[in-house]
């Protein structure tokens, strides 16, 4: 029984085998739980995730990351950026 939504990020730097579509092994696995009542808390927590680790950029600053408040800090700081962008900005993703 979940109260809200949860959320955790497992890494996994060498690769687990998943059978994924392109073949590779998985590197980051997401696991959200939510109670049954929590569905656009829920689609909306997945699709936070899913703009934020489209970016192959955060997905390789997530995996060379040293610690868990590192990589806190690093998806805070993208959704901070998402939250608030930048226009005129070019940056690469």
């Amino acid at each position: 029984d979940v109260d809200g939504v949860i959320a955790c990020l497992g890494v996994c730097r060498t690769g687990i085998e998943f059978d994924s579509a392109d073949g590779k092994p998985v590197q980051l696995i997401f696991l959200i739980a939510a109670n049954e009542h929590r569905d656009a808390s829920y689609l909306s927590l997945l699709s936070r995730i899913v703009r934020i680790f489209s970016k192959a950029r955060m997905r390789e600053q997530v995996l060379a990351a040293q610690s868990v408040p590192e990589i806190i800090q690093i998806i805070n700081t993208e959704e901070q950026m998402l939250a608030h962008p930048v226009y005129g900005s070019h940056q690469a993703i």
